[in-house]
């Protein structure tokens, strides 16, 4: 992996770790007999022959921040005996994969209506909506033909619906009822970096808009970005906060959090720019090292105060580096260059710090090398076209960055 911008390699990599995972859920299928989980009769089965899943099923489930959340809460709870936890993450994980995977199901597979007799099929999907049925309420599912999912309840029946999104299509907003539970959950995790419980708001036209029109304004001027970023986030989800302008998580492969302040659209494209760099890098990092570190060994960081992780430090100097690059981009010969600028100058500004250290002080591995010395020649680059123009002021969404 580079500094510039790869959609391709990033769908490659993305696909090998749907793989890896789809494996693992089948190595899992007997410990959840074995535990007697809910829906674990049904689920092992499913599991027994999730890898056989066709290249469109892995390309969806690459795709859903859901399915990889669920997979991470599934395993980490399993290791740690947590069968309350174990069993929520299974039937979010079940969701998810229910669509894609109907062909595989040997045997139904029963899941619990959320509110207002909602069941989501994972972020992305439409969900299956029983207006009159009561929440807790159980819905059998199971294979209808023709790779159909079919379901049953109340002595009524149906298809579940296709997924509203295409292939490729950033989906703003999200299943509420299905983010909310699991950001408050997020939130209770101390290894998390989300550093408050937060929840989603309603979509507005207006934010919409607005998000629509950055996404338009870095594609006219950095399209290869513009494809990764598309090929990298597949939801955006608005979200109310007091401290968290923006965040995305190792385990939500996918998703973006944005705290629902649109009006500045240089701010909202640091953003996307930022945190899909972290899920770029997250990514990658799952297959190829980049260092030779433990996870908690920990030096000194320009990016937050006190020692932060290594990987912490890394991942610093590439979203930064990005977010500059993306800002000076869509500001160039634009009344906004001077303020563009500016605040690529407020990011680069730490690079250099963080750089010197990875050098001097991390263990990197030969593609954490030559990554690195890209993004100090990225780092030259904004530097000298920022010219003589002062960093503008730190934002709260800098202070707070790992």
């Amino acid at each position: 992996m580079g500094f510039a911008p790869d959609a391709g390699q990033h769908r490659r990599v993305m696909d090998e770790i749907v793989r890896l995972r789809l494996t693992q859920l089948r190595r899992l299928a007997d410990l959840l007999r074995r535990h007697r989980l809910p829906h674990a009769t049904g689920a092992a089965a499913l599991l027994e022959r999730i890898p056989e899943l066709p290249t469109a099923g892995r390309q969806a489930l690459g795709r859903e921040p859901v399915f990889h959340a669920a997979f991470t809460g599934l395993v980490t709870a399993l290791r740690a005996g947590d069968f309350q936890a174990a069993a929520r993450s299974l039937e979010r994980l079940l969701g998810s994969v229910l669509i894609p995977a109907a062909a595989l199901l040997e045997e139904p597979i029963t899941l619990t209506a959320g509110p207002r007799g909602t069941v989501c099929f994972g972020s992305l999907g439409e969900p299956l909506l029983l207006d009159s049925t009561p929440d807790g309420t159980p819905v059998q599912f199971h294979h209808a033909g023709d790779g159909l999912l079919g379901w049953r309840a109340h002595g009524a029946g149906g298809i579940v619906p296709s997924s509203g999104s295409g292939p490729e299509d950033v989906v703003f907003g999200g299943r509420a009822e299905l983010l909310a539970p699991m950001l408050a959950e997020l939130a209770q995790d101390p290894g998390s970096f989300s550093i408050e419980s937060v929840r989603p708001i309603p979509v507005t036209a207006d934010a919409r808009d607005r998000f629509g029109n950055a996404l338009a304004s870095l594609r006219a001027a950095w399209p290869e970005l513009h494809e990764e970023m598309v090929a990298t986030v597949s939801l955006v989800t608005p979200i109310a906060s007091r401290q968290t302008a923006a965040f995305s998580n190792t385990a939500w492969q996918g998703a973006v959090f944005l705290r629902g302040d649109f009006a500045d659209p240089l701010f909202l494209i640091e953003r996307m720019a930022h945190e899909a760099g972290h899920l770029r890098l997250n990514a990658f990092g799952v297959l190829v090292p980049l260092h030779e570190h433990a996870w908690d060994e920990r030096v000194n960081s320009p990016f937050r105060t006190g020692p932060r992780p290594v990987t912490g430090l890394l991942h610093g100097a590439f979203v930064f580096t990005r977010a500059a690059s993306a800002l000076l981009h869509v500001t160039r010969e634009t009344p906004e260059a001077t303020q563009g600028a500016a605040q690529a100058r407020a990011l680069i500004d730490k690079v250099s710090t963080a750089l010197a250290t990875l050098t001097a002080s991390v263990r990197l591995t030969p593609a954490g090398r030559s990554l690195v010395a890209e993004i100090a020649s990225e780092r030259d680059r904004v530097s000298a076209a920022c010219g003589d123009v002062a960093p503008a002021a730190e934002s709260d969404y800098l202070k707070g960055e790992m």
